[in-house]
């Protein structure tokens, strides 16, 4: 039997640091609203900064708040480099945390992992991955990106590893057919494609991102769920986002999204 390539056992580790990149490539912005979404203060606060000659783009001093520069820009204040908002990084949640920025019974969100400064960034989750669900989950720094990623009429693919009770791969072709069709909820008919199936195993894609959705479908095609890991959003794969060192991005940490990716993103707020 084929093991899923995820384990529900991981321990949660410290965030890490998070090498950031450019957000839509050509896009120009005022030097006073670049500081500021790079964390570094308000709209008013990084303008009088700027007047007194103390920050750098590119390599030349820049004493106008209103002049307008690529948002990659290098930019340095007071010599030191501040970085550039991510378009989109990717967290390999683990299980138990909430996909909120905080949780008033004090229960382990995604609080605890985000840097403070992201949200001055305006860095937030794209949706939400239940407390019990493990894997991949998008942060974005732009909205369009956000709602595009997000609608259903975008067609944009999740795909799922779940551990499941039955046997599965003993009616994979009924099983198939049956996702195919749409699958009744008390939320609605939903549809999936499944790809793949052990004897306590399947894989499938959805295009919707309804709460507890995949649980439900595969529950009431006669499989309920014992753990369940998102591995892709679209054309970011958590397989693929791994180091050198690391083969695999380890529960618990953040990457930026680059490469085919990331121009995958920007292309679809182009």
């Amino acid at each position: 039997t084929r093991a899923l390539a995820f384990n529900l056992r991981s321990s949660i580790r410290a965030p890490s640091r998070v090498l950031l990149s450019s957000s839509r490539r050509g896009e120009s912005h005022r030097l006073e609203r670049i500081l500021s979404n790079r964390g570094r203060g308000s709209r008013r606060e990084v303008s009088e900064i700027i007047k007194k000659g103390r920050v750098r783009v590119n390599g030349v001093v820049v004493k106008v708040p209103s002049a307008k520069f690529p948002t990659d820009s290098k930019v340095f204040v007071d010599g030191d480099s501040l970085e550039a908002v991510p378009l989109l990084v990717a967290f390999n949640k683990p299980l138990g945390v909430l996909s909120t920025m905080g949780d008033p019974s004090n229960r382990l969100s995604l609080l605890e992992f985000a840097p403070p400064k992201w949200k001055a960034m305006g860095l937030h989750p794209v949706g939400r991955l239940d407390a019990d669900t493990t894997g991949l989950l998008l942060f974005s720094s732009d909205g369009a990106l956000t709602q595009r990623l997000l609608h259903p009429d975008g067609g944009i693919e999740r795909e799922y590893e779940a551990e499941v009770e039955g046997n599965p791969l003993a009616r994979i072709e009924e099983l198939k057919d049956i996702l195919a069709l749409g699958v009744e909820t008390s939320e609605g008919v939903f549809p999936a494609t499944l790809l793949d199936a052990t004897p306590n195993s399947v894989r499938l894609t959805v295009c919707e991102g309804k709460y507890r959705m995949v649980r439900r479908i595969l529950a009431n095609a006669g499989h309920p769920v014992t753990a369940l890991h998102r591995r892709r959003y679209g054309k970011v794969v958590l397989d693929d986002l791994g180091t050198s060192e690391q083969a695999r991005l380890p529960a618990g940490e953040f990457t930026e999204v680059n490469g085919a990716a990331l121009e995958w993103a920007r292309a679809l707020v182009a």
